[in-house]
């Protein structure tokens, strides 16, 4: 029996460390587009007036820690339009 994520749709078969750096991205890319998700109703509803905030991200992945910052602050961006991040 696999423990551990399971993306819907998605198999995430053992393999190599080619394919355990796809998995760390797939997984990393499913929990962003969630967590970003969840909270898009709160993002939209921050003022008008260009709200600016701070995001502290903690990741222990095969992934950069950059590449996965950039990619947090694209979905931010994109799911509200007035926000600074």
């Amino acid at each position: 029996m696999h423990a551990g994520i399971e993306i819907p749709d998605e198999p995430l078969c053992p393999g190599n460390e080619l394919d355990e750096h796809a998995r760390h991205k797939d997984v990393c890319e499913w929990l962003l587009q969630r967590l970003i998700g969840d909270l898009t109703e709160q993002l939209n509803a921050l003022p008008a007036r260009k709200p600016r905030f701070n995001v502290e991200l903690h990741l222990r992945s095969k992934l950069e820690h950059a590449v996965v910052q950039t990619r947090l602050q694209d979905l931010l961006v994109k799911k509200s339009a007035s926000a600074q991040v």
